[in-house]
């Protein structure tokens, strides 16, 4: 994760690098957003058991699909996993 948080940061970042920060935030939601290739899984679904939820879709109340039973969560990704 480090060298691709320092790559993305790299495009966002100016020359001097005084501004690292500003784009930080957005830059690890899109991170942990992406589905991997090692686990066909974004980090914040296995974190969380369902999809990340942006401001606009709370906003408009989207409904939001995961899984809710956190036994059956750890099933099936033990089961896509192995």
């Amino acid at each position: 994760m480090n060298k691709t948080m320092a790559v993305m940061m790299s495009m966002y970042t100016s020359r001097d690098q005084k501004d690292w920060d500003v784009s930080l935030q957005m830059l690890a939601f899109a991170y942990l957003t992406t589905k991997q290739e090692s686990t066909g899984y974004s980090p914040f679904f296995l974190l969380y058991g369902r999809d990340a939820r942006l401001p606009v879709e709370v906003t408009l109340r989207m409904p939001s699909f995961g899984i809710d039973d956190p036994v059956h969560y750890k099933h099936c990704v033990s089961e896509e996993i192995s």
